[in-house]
């Protein structure tokens, strides 16, 4: 059964792509790039990316075949980049599913890994 996805439920004009340097938590919305309509994951059931619905279990061998299926999708997404950086804006405690071939645990960690370099950045011009 194919559901709609989120960017037909989505009303805003764009995506949340980065953060205001003057509040630092207030996301700016980006337009969606041209592609973003030919995106391979539009119209795919939201299991693919979120796992079973409540109520429903799916085996660790089943789990690793749902991700694999995922990430071979966004292998070749036109969007892949815009996706992953909307995503990444959104923070470590907004991470769910299967996102530009990244799991929620991956993308934390990739969100975790750029806050601590751009610590080391910002403490090195401050010197």
């Amino acid at each position: 059964m194919t559901t709609p996805s989120a960017s037909r439920v989505h009303r805003k004009p764009g995506r949340p792509v980065g953060r205001k340097a003057d509040s630092g938590s207030a996301l700016l919305w980006q337009p969606e790039p041209a592609d973003w309509q030919r995106r391979p994951c539009l119209d795919t059931d939201l299991e693919l990316w979120f796992g079973p619905e409540e109520g429903r279990t799916e085996t660790p061998a089943e789990a690793a075949e749902r991700v694999r299926d995922a990430r071979e999708l966004c292998s070749w997404c036109p969007v892949r980049e815009f996706c992953l950086e909307t995503e990444l804006a959104l923070g470590p405690f907004d991470q769910h599913g299967i996102r530009a071939g990244l799991t929620a645990e991956e993308r934390q960690k990739l969100i975790r890994r750029r806050a601590r370099r751009a610590g080391r950045s910002a403490g090195t011009e401050a010197a």
